[in-house]
Protein backbone atom coordinates (compact mmCIF):
# COMPACT_ATOMS: atom_id res chain seq x y z
CA UNK A 1 0.00 0.00 0.00
CA UNK A 2 1.42 3.33 -1.04
CA UNK A 3 0.90 6.29 1.26
CA UNK A 4 1.59 9.80 -0.01
CA UNK A 5 2.48 11.17 3.41
CA UNK A 6 1.35 10.45 6.93
CA UNK A 7 -0.88 12.99 8.59
CA UNK A 8 1.21 15.10 11.00
CA UNK A 9 1.03 14.26 14.69
CA UNK A 10 -0.66 16.83 16.95
CA UNK A 11 1.72 19.28 18.55
CA UNK A 12 1.20 19.36 22.28
CA UNK A 13 -1.88 17.92 23.94
CA UNK A 14 -4.37 15.85 21.95
CA UNK A 15 -7.84 17.37 21.76
CA UNK A 16 -9.90 14.30 20.85
CA UNK A 17 -9.39 10.63 20.07
CA UNK A 18 -10.80 8.34 17.41
CA UNK A 19 -10.50 4.85 18.90
CA UNK A 20 -10.01 1.74 16.75
CA UNK A 21 -10.43 -1.64 18.41
CA UNK A 22 -12.62 -4.72 18.66
CA UNK A 23 -11.94 -7.41 21.32
CA UNK A 24 -12.06 -7.37 25.11
CA UNK A 25 -8.47 -6.20 25.52
CA UNK A 26 -9.27 -3.12 23.42
CA UNK A 27 -12.47 -2.54 25.37
CA UNK A 28 -10.44 -2.52 28.58
CA UNK A 29 -8.23 0.22 27.14
CA UNK A 30 -11.20 2.22 25.85
CA UNK A 31 -12.86 2.04 29.27
CA UNK A 32 -9.68 3.28 30.90
CA UNK A 33 -9.41 6.24 28.54
CA UNK A 34 -13.03 7.21 29.08
CA UNK A 35 -12.76 6.84 32.86
CA UNK A 36 -9.74 9.17 32.76
CA UNK A 37 -11.70 11.91 31.02
CA UNK A 38 -10.28 11.53 27.51
CA UNK A 39 -12.61 12.91 24.84
CA UNK A 40 -13.32 9.96 22.55
CA UNK A 41 -14.98 11.50 19.52
CA UNK A 42 -15.71 8.29 17.62
CA UNK A 43 -15.14 4.54 17.91
CA UNK A 44 -14.40 2.30 14.94
CA UNK A 45 -14.87 -1.41 15.63
CA UNK A 46 -15.53 -4.75 13.99
CA UNK A 47 -19.02 -5.72 12.89
CA UNK A 48 -21.41 -7.53 15.21
CA UNK A 49 -20.88 -11.30 15.26
CA UNK A 50 -23.72 -13.71 14.58
CA UNK A 51 -24.40 -16.16 17.39
CA UNK A 52 -24.79 -19.82 16.46
CA UNK A 53 -27.05 -20.57 13.51
CA UNK A 54 -29.68 -17.97 14.30
CA UNK A 55 -30.03 -14.37 13.25
CA UNK A 56 -29.15 -12.78 16.59
CA UNK A 57 -25.83 -10.96 16.78
CA UNK A 58 -23.47 -9.88 19.53
CA UNK A 59 -21.74 -6.48 19.42
CA UNK A 60 -18.00 -6.35 19.90
CA UNK A 61 -16.74 -5.68 23.44
CA UNK A 62 -15.51 -2.27 22.24
CA UNK A 63 -18.92 -1.35 20.89
CA UNK A 64 -20.54 -2.33 24.18
CA UNK A 65 -18.22 -0.05 26.17
CA UNK A 66 -18.58 2.83 23.71
CA UNK A 67 -22.37 2.74 23.69
CA UNK A 68 -22.50 2.46 27.47
CA UNK A 69 -20.67 5.82 27.53
CA UNK A 70 -22.71 7.40 24.76
CA UNK A 71 -19.87 7.41 22.21
CA UNK A 72 -20.77 7.08 18.53
CA UNK A 73 -19.75 3.80 16.88
CA UNK A 74 -19.09 2.97 13.22
CA UNK A 75 -17.94 -0.16 11.43
CA UNK A 76 -16.47 1.46 8.33
CA UNK A 77 -13.16 3.23 9.03
CA UNK A 78 -13.77 5.50 6.05
CA UNK A 79 -16.46 7.22 8.14
CA UNK A 80 -13.57 8.94 9.90
CA UNK A 81 -12.94 10.92 6.72
CA UNK A 82 -16.30 12.66 7.24
CA UNK A 83 -15.19 14.26 10.51
CA UNK A 84 -14.49 18.00 10.43
CA UNK A 85 -10.83 18.98 10.10
CA UNK A 86 -8.83 19.15 13.33
CA UNK A 87 -5.14 19.60 14.12
CA UNK A 88 -5.48 18.05 17.56
CA UNK A 89 -7.30 14.79 16.71
CA UNK A 90 -5.48 11.46 17.04
CA UNK A 91 -6.35 7.88 16.18
CA UNK A 92 -5.55 5.31 18.89
CA UNK A 93 -5.45 1.71 17.66
CA UNK A 94 -5.68 -1.29 19.99
CA UNK A 95 -6.21 -4.77 18.50
CA UNK A 96 -8.40 -3.45 15.70
CA UNK A 97 -7.77 -6.42 13.43
CA UNK A 98 -8.04 -4.68 10.06
CA UNK A 99 -5.56 -2.98 7.73
CA UNK A 100 -5.89 0.80 7.69
CA UNK A 101 -5.67 2.16 4.16
CA UNK A 102 -3.80 5.08 2.64
CA UNK A 103 -6.54 7.76 2.62
CA UNK A 104 -7.04 7.33 6.35
CA UNK A 105 -3.32 7.37 7.18
CA UNK A 106 -2.95 10.53 5.14
CA UNK A 107 -5.79 12.33 6.92
CA UNK A 108 -5.58 11.10 10.54
CA UNK A 109 -2.37 10.64 12.57
CA UNK A 110 -2.51 7.34 14.42
CA UNK A 111 -0.65 5.47 17.11
CA UNK A 112 -0.91 1.78 17.83
CA UNK A 113 -0.70 0.27 21.32
CA UNK A 114 1.24 -2.88 20.38
CA UNK A 115 1.90 -5.63 22.90
CA UNK A 116 5.51 -6.53 22.20
CA UNK A 117 9.05 -5.15 22.18
CA UNK A 118 9.23 -4.20 18.51
CA UNK A 119 10.52 -5.37 16.11
CA UNK A 120 10.09 -8.65 18.01
CA UNK A 121 6.63 -10.14 17.48
CA UNK A 122 5.19 -7.92 14.80
CA UNK A 123 1.81 -9.14 13.64
CA UNK A 124 -1.43 -10.67 14.82
CA UNK A 125 -0.55 -12.73 17.90
CA UNK A 126 2.36 -11.16 19.83
CA UNK A 127 1.16 -12.16 23.32
CA UNK A 128 0.46 -15.76 22.33
CA UNK A 129 3.81 -16.10 20.55
CA UNK A 130 5.70 -14.61 23.49
CA UNK A 131 4.16 -17.16 25.88
CA UNK A 132 4.63 -20.10 23.49
CA UNK A 133 8.25 -19.14 22.93
CA UNK A 134 8.96 -19.03 26.67
CA UNK A 135 9.86 -15.33 26.67
CA UNK A 136 10.48 -13.99 30.16
CA UNK A 137 9.57 -10.38 29.31
CA UNK A 138 7.16 -8.60 27.01
CA UNK A 139 6.68 -4.96 26.13
CA UNK A 140 4.03 -2.40 25.35
CA UNK A 141 5.14 -0.18 22.50
CA UNK A 142 3.38 3.04 21.56
CA UNK A 143 4.04 3.02 17.83
CA UNK A 144 3.28 5.29 14.88
CA UNK A 145 0.87 3.59 12.47
CA UNK A 146 2.39 3.37 8.98
CA UNK A 147 1.61 1.42 5.83
CA UNK A 148 3.87 -1.52 6.71
CA UNK A 149 2.78 -4.10 9.28
CA UNK A 150 3.93 -2.85 12.71
CA UNK A 151 6.90 -1.07 11.11
CA UNK A 152 6.35 2.40 12.57
CA UNK A 153 8.70 4.31 14.83
CA UNK A 154 8.25 3.85 18.58
CA UNK A 155 7.35 6.80 20.83
CA UNK A 156 7.62 5.01 24.16
CA UNK A 157 7.87 1.56 25.69
CA UNK A 158 7.35 -0.23 28.97
CA UNK A 159 8.62 -3.75 29.77
CA UNK A 160 6.78 -6.34 31.90
CA UNK A 161 7.89 -9.76 33.17
CA UNK A 162 6.02 -12.86 32.02
CA UNK A 163 5.38 -15.24 34.91
CA UNK A 164 4.50 -18.93 34.80
CA UNK A 165 1.10 -17.95 36.20
CA UNK A 166 0.24 -15.73 33.24
CA UNK A 167 -2.26 -17.03 30.75
CA UNK A 168 -2.97 -15.05 27.62
CA UNK A 169 -5.90 -13.14 29.14
CA UNK A 170 -4.22 -12.17 32.42
CA UNK A 171 -1.08 -11.08 30.58
CA UNK A 172 -3.10 -8.96 28.16
CA UNK A 173 -4.87 -7.32 31.09
CA UNK A 174 -1.54 -6.53 32.75
CA UNK A 175 -0.28 -5.08 29.47
CA UNK A 176 -3.31 -2.80 29.15
CA UNK A 177 -2.89 -1.66 32.74
CA UNK A 178 0.74 -0.81 31.99
CA UNK A 179 -0.12 0.85 28.68
CA UNK A 180 -2.88 3.12 29.95
CA UNK A 181 -0.68 5.60 31.90
CA UNK A 182 1.74 5.62 28.96
CA UNK A 183 -1.03 6.62 26.57
CA UNK A 184 -2.61 9.13 28.95
CA UNK A 185 0.72 10.87 29.55
CA UNK A 186 1.37 11.16 25.82
CA UNK A 187 -2.12 12.45 25.09
CA UNK A 188 -1.63 15.16 27.70
CA UNK A 189 1.99 16.14 27.13
CA UNK A 190 2.68 15.18 23.54
CA UNK A 191 4.42 12.21 21.95
CA UNK A 192 7.85 13.67 21.30
CA UNK A 193 10.29 12.34 18.75
CA UNK A 194 9.97 8.61 18.08
CA UNK A 195 12.88 6.20 17.61
CA UNK A 196 13.19 3.83 14.66
CA UNK A 197 12.84 0.13 15.40
CA UNK A 198 16.21 -1.60 15.64
CA UNK A 199 16.97 -5.29 15.23
CA UNK A 200 15.75 -8.27 13.25
CA UNK A 201 11.95 -8.43 12.91
CA UNK A 202 10.22 -11.55 14.22
CA UNK A 203 6.63 -12.11 13.10
CA UNK A 204 3.84 -13.27 15.38
CA UNK A 205 1.67 -15.11 12.90
CA UNK A 206 -1.91 -15.93 13.83
CA UNK A 207 -2.30 -19.08 15.90
CA UNK A 208 -3.76 -21.92 13.83
CA UNK A 209 -6.20 -24.58 14.97
CA UNK A 210 -3.55 -27.21 14.33
CA UNK A 211 -1.14 -25.50 16.73
CA UNK A 212 -3.68 -25.67 19.55
CA UNK A 213 -3.61 -29.48 19.59
CA UNK A 214 -1.45 -31.23 22.19
CA UNK A 215 1.54 -33.18 20.94
CA UNK A 216 2.47 -35.35 23.92
CA UNK A 217 5.95 -35.87 22.43
CA UNK A 218 6.66 -32.24 23.34
CA UNK A 219 7.90 -31.22 26.79
CA UNK A 220 5.61 -30.66 29.77
CA UNK A 221 6.74 -27.03 29.78
CA UNK A 222 5.78 -26.44 26.15
CA UNK A 223 2.39 -28.14 26.61
CA UNK A 224 1.77 -25.95 29.67
CA UNK A 225 2.49 -22.85 27.58
CA UNK A 226 0.09 -24.11 24.93
CA UNK A 227 -2.69 -24.44 27.51
CA UNK A 228 -1.91 -20.93 28.80
CA UNK A 229 -2.74 -19.45 25.39
CA UNK A 230 -6.06 -21.32 25.18
CA UNK A 231 -4.90 -24.49 23.47
CA UNK A 232 -4.92 -28.05 24.76
CA UNK A 233 -7.05 -30.18 22.44
CA UNK A 234 -6.41 -33.90 22.97
CA UNK A 235 -8.28 -37.22 22.88
CA UNK A 236 -8.50 -40.32 25.04
CA UNK A 237 -10.46 -43.52 24.47
CA UNK A 238 -11.93 -41.93 21.35
CA UNK A 239 -13.34 -38.94 23.29
CA UNK A 240 -12.22 -35.34 22.71
CA UNK A 241 -10.99 -33.40 25.71
CA UNK A 242 -9.55 -29.94 26.24
CA UNK A 243 -6.95 -29.22 28.89
CA UNK A 244 -7.90 -26.06 30.78
CA UNK A 245 -5.46 -25.78 33.68
CA UNK A 246 -2.25 -27.75 34.10
CA UNK A 247 0.92 -27.76 36.19
CA UNK A 248 4.43 -28.90 35.32
CA UNK A 249 5.39 -31.50 37.93
CA UNK A 250 8.80 -31.51 39.57
CA UNK A 251 9.64 -35.03 38.49
CA UNK A 252 11.23 -36.87 35.60
CA UNK A 253 9.08 -38.48 32.95
CA UNK A 254 8.79 -42.21 32.52
CA UNK A 255 6.54 -44.23 30.25
CA UNK A 256 5.38 -43.34 26.77
CA UNK A 257 4.34 -39.72 26.17
CA UNK A 258 0.61 -39.27 26.78
CA UNK A 259 0.39 -42.11 29.31
CA UNK A 260 -1.44 -41.50 32.61
CA UNK A 261 1.02 -42.26 35.39
CA UNK A 262 -1.13 -41.51 38.43
CA UNK A 263 -4.90 -41.03 38.60
CA UNK A 264 -4.80 -39.39 42.05
CA UNK A 265 -2.79 -36.43 40.73
CA UNK A 266 -3.67 -36.91 37.05
CA UNK A 267 0.00 -36.98 36.13
CA UNK A 268 0.77 -37.59 32.47
CA UNK A 269 4.07 -38.47 30.81
CA UNK A 270 5.35 -36.14 28.10
CA UNK A 271 8.38 -36.10 25.84
CA UNK A 272 10.26 -34.32 28.63
CA UNK A 273 8.82 -34.14 32.13
CA UNK A 274 5.44 -34.82 33.70
CA UNK A 275 2.31 -32.73 33.36
CA UNK A 276 -0.40 -32.66 36.04
CA UNK A 277 -3.92 -31.99 34.78
CA UNK A 278 -5.93 -29.74 37.12
CA UNK A 279 -8.99 -28.77 35.06
CA UNK A 280 -10.33 -30.23 31.83
CA UNK A 281 -13.36 -29.84 29.58
CA UNK A 282 -14.88 -32.85 27.84
CA UNK A 283 -16.44 -32.09 24.45
CA UNK A 284 -19.87 -30.50 24.89
CA UNK A 285 -19.58 -30.29 28.68
CA UNK A 286 -18.52 -27.81 31.35
CA UNK A 287 -15.06 -27.28 32.75
CA UNK A 288 -14.45 -29.64 35.67
CA UNK A 289 -11.65 -30.81 37.91
CA UNK A 290 -9.43 -33.35 36.22
CA UNK A 291 -9.84 -35.87 39.04
CA UNK A 292 -13.66 -35.68 38.81
CA UNK A 293 -13.44 -36.20 35.06
CA UNK A 294 -11.08 -39.15 35.49
CA UNK A 295 -13.47 -40.91 37.88
CA UNK A 296 -16.41 -40.43 35.53
CA UNK A 297 -14.43 -41.39 32.44
CA UNK A 298 -13.01 -44.45 34.21
CA UNK A 299 -9.50 -43.86 33.02
CA UNK A 300 -6.78 -45.84 34.76
CA UNK A 301 -3.03 -45.80 35.12
CA UNK A 302 -1.69 -46.73 31.71
CA UNK A 303 -4.53 -45.10 29.76
CA UNK A 304 -3.06 -43.05 26.97
CA UNK A 305 -3.95 -39.70 25.45
CA UNK A 306 -3.86 -39.44 21.68
CA UNK A 307 -2.98 -36.55 19.44
CA UNK A 308 -5.97 -35.03 17.65
CA UNK A 309 -5.32 -35.39 13.94
CA UNK A 310 -8.64 -34.40 12.36
CA UNK A 311 -11.53 -32.35 13.73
Amino acid sequence: MEVGSLAPMPTGAVGSVVFFGTPAVAARMLGGLLASGVEVELVVTGADVRRGRGTETTPSPVRQVAEAHGVSVVFDPNEVLRLPASDSRLGVVVAYGRILRAPLLESLPMVNVHFSQLPRWRGAAPVERAILNGDTTIGVDLMRVVAGLDEGDVFSEVILPISEDHDVDSLRNDLVDAALPLVLSSLKSGFGIPRPQAGEPIYAHKITKHELRVNWENSAQSISRLVRIGGGATRINGVDLKLRTVRVADQKSYGEPGTILDTATLSVATGDGVLQLLEVQPAGKRVMSATDWARGARVVVGSKFERVVND
